[in-house]
C-alpha cells in the first residue's frame, strides 16, 4: 500500500512539474506577442506580479515582465540610438488576450543619473510592490542609471529599452 501511494505522489508531481513548464512556454509566448517586431528576443520571459485581494471589485495588480534580447538587437540600438525607435509603434502582435495591440509612443533615451536617484521612480515602485526576485532587478536599475536605456510609456505602464543589458522591460501598476 505504502509503495502504491509514493508512486502516485511521485506521478502528482510530475504532472505539476510540466503543467508548470507548459504554463512557463505559454506565458513567455504570451508576452513575447507585446514586443515590437524590431526587437528580437532571446530567452524566457521572467515574471514578477502582485494581485491584490481587491481585484475582484477594482483593479488591483501590479508586476514588472523581462525579456532578454539578441546581441543584435542591442547593438542596433546601440548604434542607431534614438533613430531605432522611430517607426516602432505597436506591438508584433495585432492582439493580445482578445485586445487591440500594444501601442509604444514617444520612446525617450533616458538621462545618466546617480546611484540611488531613480529611488522614486515607477519602476522602483514596482519593485516595492511586486517584488524583485526572479527578475533581474539589479541589471534593470544599472541601465536606467547608465543613460544609455530607452522608455515608452506614461503613468502606471511603462516599458523600457536596455541594449547594456539586453533586457526588453514592462513595468505596470493596475
Amino acid at each position: 500500500m505504502k509503495s502504491l501511494t509514493g508512486v502516485c505522489l511521485l506521478a502528482c508531481l510530475l504532472v505539476f512539474r510540466l503543467d508548470a513548464w507548459r504554463t512557463k512556454i505559454d506565458v513567455t509566448e504570451r508576452f513575447l506577442a507585446v514586443l515590437p517586431a524590431a526587437i528580437e528576443p532571446e530567452g524566457f520571459a521572467m515574471r514578477n506580479v502582485r494581485i491584490g485581494i481587491l481585484d475582484a471589485l477594482i483593479p488591483d495588480r501590479c508586476g514588472v515582465t523581462t525579456i532578454g534580447i539578441t546581441d543584435e538587437t542591442a547593438r542596433k540600438i546601440e548604434e542607431e540610438g534614438p533613430k531605432f525607435f522611430e517607426s516602432i509603434t505597436q506591438s508584433r502582435s495585432n492582439l493580445t488576450q482578445g485586445r487591440g495591440p500594444v501601442v509604444f509612443s514617444n520612446w525617450r533615451k533616458t538621462p545618466v543619473t546617480s546611484a540611488g536617484s531613480i529611488g522614486e521612480s515607477m519602476i522602483m515602485a514596482v519593485f516595492s510592490c511586486a517584488g524583485r526576485s526572479g527578475i533581474p532587478s539589479r541589471k534593470i536599475i544599472e541601465g536606467l542609471e547608465s543613460g544609455n536605456a530607452y522608455i515608452s510609456g506614461k503613468g502606471y505602464s511603462q516599458h523600457y529599452v536596455l541594449p547594456g543589458q539586453k533586457l526588453f522591460v514592462h513595468a505596470f501598476i493596475d
